[in-house]
């Protein structure tokens, strides 16, 4: 009795295919308990206003962690304004920001909000 090559081949492919499911899975379940626990316990991490500069031949780039929401164009021109007073040195973050620092107490205050974003997110993919 002979098997052709191509059967064989289908089949292992779908072997490994469940196995890889079941591996996604797993992995699937690990994230999530970490995310709960996360939810509940809080980060172990404090975040203050930083700002990193980097010369480049075609640009001044700027990587900036402030709490600033930026949704329009006024927004966009306030934080231009902001990069270029910082690097003119006419103001700082400290002055700007003043004490400004997001940790543990943060993290669950906002805890409610991430968990109704994800709902809703997940209604929007939902078919």
């Amino acid at each position: 009795m002979r098997i052709r090559r191509e059967i064989l081949h289908v089949a292992g492919f779908r072997i490994w295919q469940r196995q890889l499911n079941k591996s996604a899975a797993v992995a699937n379940r690990v994230i999530r308990a970490i995310e709960s626990r996360m939810e509940s316990e809080g980060i172990d991490l404090v975040v203050r206003p930083s700002i990193s500069v980097k010369r480049l031949a075609w640009c001044t780039g700027i990587d900036f962690c402030i709490p600033v929401d930026v949704r329009t164009d006024a927004e966009v021109r306030m934080l231009a304004g902001l990069a270029k007073q910082l690097l003119k040195g006419e103001t700082t973050l400290s002055r700007e920001f003043p004490a400004y620092e997001y940790g543990r107490a943060g993290w669950l205050a906002e805890a409610e909000m991430r968990k109704q974003d994800r709902q809703q997110s997940a209604d929007e993919s939902a078919p």
